[in-house]
């Protein structure tokens, strides 16, 4: 047993003499969901389903006729009916990802898409299917660049609509097809975030709705959005159209909507549903014929139905408290609901009795509340579900999609199901209530109470500890794991826990939020255990070991949780290190520790094909002393790697030695142990390092998916002017080889696994790393390293990266078209084509973007035009920088004449942008003599950014206002250092895109104290020497900078260089400031202006 704490195992003894046996496990397959270019089979193979397609949650259900039915899930089920639903025959789909929507015109005709997450590239696809002859066979149809499709809907044979997640490309979010679906083309408009429910009386007219209360209507194939109607922090879930042309909408909070109108104008119906619904009930389903109406949701306990028009409701029970996701109705009399689980619910008496088809009674074991995706436990997951069976679900207890930043989690809903699936789970929740939409938010505990207490009116206690309250009676969970917050950014997570443990006991009390039993159809339930997710590191009861051994996937937890967590995120976690959990909670009795060593579920009775657990699998031939082998290799890899780093000349020279290293692992392994090392090099800072191991993955596995992540990052280095520069102003490496015996290479690999199988062997390689005969280090036989300090030719080298990342993007383009479509792609290898004086090719990138594109891109793409081109007037706002024949003295006064002349910026926050439709971002612009209109305020208390320059420096100047909440600490310049934590202060934030590819940056930041930080891209280590002064008073603070531009650019830029500029003030807790809009914590490349030298 591992120091520390117990280790998490698979609940199969450990079996070592046998080399092939027959064992009985819970396994999940694992998917290929994420594979961009889908191999799409014209047949579906009719099966009996795999534990985990089973239980995959169905997300959409039609009925046609009185006999046939279709209900399509994730995994690329598909369930169909042929006796009115007593029955339901499972088939397999020619695809692996989330099937969202079902459309079928007769019992022969039909139409399935859906869509999901490609791992490391973390872009969307989509999938729109056809079949003629009832679901026997499948055949895909339209191109293979279709976006994640949430609905389908097809009217005769040729036309039908699509609505989908919005792209650069697609930015309506809903495609129109005339022939079928072999093409789609957009409807005009701009989708403000992604759709998640639609409904349409023809191919270009409907209604479509969003997560953060967007709704618009779709008319002559034109998306037109709507007034938001006080809709708050609700999301639409559900949209219907009945017989009498009256449009029901559902969502967060029991909200319920019709429209007499076409959607022009929404109000409640006659009759009102009971208000305490609003406080645990989610609508995600609606269906109506005629006057009937039914609403389901979160709980499914109840469904709402009205015989009236919506003029008065009654509850029916449906004896099941899990959600209902989709229902629909043949007849007033004969419907159909689906959920998690695979569950599906049947009436023949329009709803008054359901009787469970398939799936009924079924719950969760595990249930994870996260305050954040990034903290989702996805290894924990892997194991206990994917391999070992057990039900599991994520709920996130606060919403991050709204505010500043609130662009990078618009997604999030779909991004999460489709890591948690990936990983062997089976379902996700988000508390839509609880919005953390303020940077610097997370941080700020008494702040956070304040902000949530007035997006719940006051009553947040209640709604905190209700809303885990219906998850518990919900799901009803076996065990509970929580997130034990630590350092910054865990406000959320500790109010949290201080509520979690309340609401565990209050689930098991009746008498406790008794609305949810009286009117939801919960039930009080007790949760037997609960864990708290320690920092990594830190030892608990419960230890999850990454390189515990999965038979049923053929490799180890840390391998098989990486087809989970390269969906969600770039991971910034080291997935060789364990994690431990910790209990605080055990209404289950005592356990002897020893049980500990069977995990999270030690002591609890949930056996296989039970209501909490998967049926078991039979797994045949499986080499255990391969999978063994392959589990040691893995473990000698990263402690190598590791402690090689430490070392410079072991660092170096651990690239000549891949070949031995890594062996003959499946490419799979090795693909992602390269990817790692990679990793470390780049945290370390060590770019040619990482670049070369960067290369050795994409020349030795080109098809595995996290070389394509690989790839585009060395088109961003290798384009990047601001990286180039950076690296060669320190460090040129020449020609030169370095030539290693392989035979000593493989010596020292087996040497390094003796050690690291002794008890002391850990530490003795510690100490061994330095000492020349180190297992770590290699001598060279022949060749050179050059680690720094050689000069080189600079163009010579900028021109072999340019050519390198030419050769590279043709390659990512046949690998993976999508990823090469995305637009930072393409502005990077726009930047590229310029850098290469290939001017007519990069305008004919640019000229792609001018229609039919998100708007940011695409005047983005203008402003390039302009930039080469210079037409009159810019569409974009320029910042004119003049030169100075007088430096200014740096004195935080500024007094100097270059201020007097500098023309002046203003930052403003999101909700005073401009107020002209036709204006691109912020509040400045060029007019067609050239000068810069500024809509002044001479009022206001905005802070003033100036720009100047000459030979030698780049000047940059501030007054920024005080504002009443920020933290008033007085200036501290004395022992200044480079990357302070400006963590809660409020600051500066000056971004420099020397080449405009728009995805790599230099970056000034500087806050109210003096202090800075800066950083070139993703180099947090890049520390050039600045100089800055600053003031301040009760009032407001300043600086005043100069910048070396030798630091960022070869030559002093000439008269009329452009760079890209972006100006922002971080005001934690309470909001950003910025020239150009949107604007957000995080810089958005294509949100910045023009820089124009003068």
């Amino acid at each position: 047993m591992d120091a520390g704490g117990p280790v998490m195992e698979d609940e199969m003894p450990r079996m070592r003499c046998v080399a092939v046996v027959t064992i009985c496990l819970y396994w999940w397959a694992g998917s290929v969901c994420g594979q961009t270019s889908l191999p799409l089979a014209p047949q579906a193979v009719s099966v009996h389903p795999a534990p985990e397609e089973d239980d995959a949650t169905l997300h959409d259900v039609q009925l046609v006729g009185e006999r046939h039915g279709w209900a399509v899930g994730d995994r690329g089920g598909v369930w169909k009916t042929t006796d009115g639903g007593k029955t339901w025959l499972f088939s397999k789909a020619p695809v692996e990802c989330s099937l969202r929507s079902v459309c079928f015109l007769t019992d022969r005709i039909g139409w399935i898409a859906g869509g999901g997450i490609a791992p490391h590239a973390r872009h969307h696809y989509g999938v729109v299917l056809a079949t003629q002859d009832g679901g026997e066979t499948w055949k895909s149809i339209g191109p293979t660049t279709l976006p994640y499709a949430v609905h389908v809907q097809f009217f005769d044979l040729d036309h039908g609509v699509c609505v989908c997640e919005p792209t650069a490309r697609r930015p309506s979010g809903v495609l129109i097809t005339e022939d079928g679906g072999t093409t789609w083309t957009n409807a005009e408009g701009v989708a403000p975030a992604g759709w998640r429910a639609a409904a349409f009386v023809d191919s270009s007219t409907g209604y479509v709705g969003g997560l953060r209360g967007e709704h618009a209507g779709v008319s002559a194939g034109s998306v037109r959005p709507r007034p938001l109607q006080n809709m708050g922090l609700s999301g639409i879930h559900a949209l219907t159209t009945d017989s009498a042309g009256r449009r029901w909408m559902g969502g967060d909070g029991a909200l319920l909507l019709m429209s007499e109108t076409a959607g022009a104008t929404w109000q409640d119906p006659v009759g009102a549903l009971p208000g305490q619904l609003r406080e645990f009930f989610d609508i995600r389903a609606i269906a109506a014929e005629g006057d009937m109406v039914w609403a389901a949701g979160s709980p499914g306990g109840v469904i709402w139905h009205s015989i009236d028009g919506g003029r008065s409701w009654e509850p029916l029970p449906t004896g099941d408290p899990t959600p209902i996701s989709a229902i629909d109705f043949a007849s007033p009399d004969r419907g159909c609901a689906v959920g998690p689980f695979g569950k599906i619910l049947v009436t023949e008496d329009g709803g008054y009795h359901w009787t469970a088809a398939r799936a009924g009674g079924r719950r969760l074991a595990l249930l994870v509340l996260a305050p954040d995706s990034a903290r989702t436990p996805l290894q924990l997951l892997t194991q206990t579900s994917g391999e070992q069976g057990y039900r599991s679900a994520v709920a996130l207890t606060a919403r991050r999609d709204v505010g500043p930043d609130g662009h990078l989690q618009t997604d999030i809903d779909l991004r999460l199901h489709d890591a948690v699936v990936a990983a062997g789970g089976c379902e996700t929740e988000f508390d839509w209530r609880l919005p953390i939409s303020l940077p610097g938010l997370d941080d700020d505990y008494d702040r956070l109470v304040e902000h949530f207490s007035q997006a719940t009116d006051g009553k947040l206690p209640d709604v905190m500890l209700g809303r885990v309250v219906a998850q518990l009676r919900t799901y009803r969970p076996e065990v509970l794991v929580l997130d034990a917050p630590a350092g910054d950014g865990a406000a959320a997570g500790k109010l949290l826990n201080q509520a979690i443990l309340f609401a565990v006991e209050q689930a098991a009390d009746e008498t406790r939020f008794a609305d949810q039993i009286r009117w939801g159809g919960l039930q009080p339930w007790t949760v037997q255990k609960v864990f708290a997710r320690l920092p990594t590191g830190d030892a608990g009861t419960v230890m999850l070991n990454p390189h515990t051994i999965l038979p049923g996937r053929g490799m180890t937890v840390s391998l098989a949780a990486d087809a989970a967590v390269s969906r969600l995120h770039a991971s910034t976690e080291d997935p060789n290190e364990r994690q431990g959990f910790r209990l605080i909670h055990n209404s289950a009795g005592p356990v002897d520790s020893a049980e500990f060593n069977r995990g999270l579920f030690s002591g609890l009775h949930l056996p296989a094909g039970g209501d909490a657990r998967r049926a078991a699998r039979i797994i045949t031939q499986l080499n255990y002393d391969e999978l063994e082998h392959r589990a040691q290799h893995q473990r000698n890899f990263a402690e190598w790697s590791r402690r090689a780093l430490g070392n410079e000349r072991a660092a170096a020279q651990l690239i000549a030695q891949l070949s031995d290293i890594v062996g003959n692992a499946p490419d799979e392994q090795a693909a992602l142990q390269l990817a790692d090392l990679a990793e470390q090099y780049k945290a370390a800072g060590r770019w040619q390092l990482a670049e070369d191991t960067s290369v050795q993955l994409v020349q030795r596995y080109p098809r595995e998916p996290v070389a394509v992540d690989a790839m585009r990052w060395l088109l961003k280095l290798w384009t990047s002017q601001e990286m180039g520069w950076s690296r060669l102003q320190n460090f040129s490496y020449g020609e030169n080889q370095v030539t290693v015996d392989g035979k000593v290479a493989r010596e020292n690999v087996e040497r390094t696994r003796e050690l690291l199988e002794r008890p002391e062997g850990l530490e003795r390689l510690r100490e061994m790393a330095d000492s020349p005969n180190s297992p770590l280090l290699i001598q060279p036989v022949g060749g050179d390293v050059t680690v720094a300090g050689r000069s080189g030719h600079r163009e010579e080298e900028a021109g072999q990266w340019y050519e390198k990342a030419s050769r590279l993007a043709d390659a990512l383009r046949r690998i993976d078209p999508v990823s090469f479509e995305q637009p930072d792609v393409q502005f990077t290898y726009a930047a590229l084509l310029r850098h290469r004086r290939e001017y007519e090719r990069s305008d004919e990138i640019y000229r792609g973007f001018f229609n039919e594109t998100d708007p940011l891109w695409q005047q983005t793409a203008r402003g390039e035009v302009w930039a080469l081109h210079g037409p009159v007037q810019s569409p974009k706002p320029v910042f004119r920088c003049r030169t100075t024949a007088a430096p200014p003295v740096l004195d935080g006064v500024l007094s100097d004449s270059c201020w007097q002349e500098a023309e002046e910026v203003y930052l403003e926050e999101a909700a005073a942008a401009s107020d002209n439709s036709d204006q691109f971002i912020g509040s400045d612009r060029v007019t067609e003599d050239g000068s810069l209109v500024r809509r002044r305020n001479p009022d206001s208390e905005r802070a003033l950014v100036m720009l100047a320059h000459d030979e030698k420096y780049l000047y940059f100047a501030a007054t920024v206002p005080r504002r009443e909440g920020q933290r008033d600490a007085p200036v501290q310049l004395a022992g200044r250092e480079h990357d302070a934590d400006l963590t809660g202060f409020d600051r500066l934030s000056l971004q420099l895109d020397v080449d405009r590819d728009y995805a790599t940056w230099y970056r000034f930041d500087v806050d109210s104290r003096g202090q800075t930080r800066e950083a070139c891209w993703i180099n947090q280590a890049w520390n050039p020497a600045w100089y800055l002064a600053a003031q301040g008073d009760s009032r407001r603070w300043t600086i005043e900078a100069a910048i070396p531009l030798e630091a960022l650019v070869p030559a002093a830029p000439g008269p009329r260089a452009t760079w890209s500029i972006g100006i922002s003030r971080i005001m934690p807790a309470e909001g950003v400031q910025s020239w150009t809009q949107p604007a957000g914590s995080v810089p958005r490349g294509e949100a910045m202006g023009l820089l124009r030298f003068e």
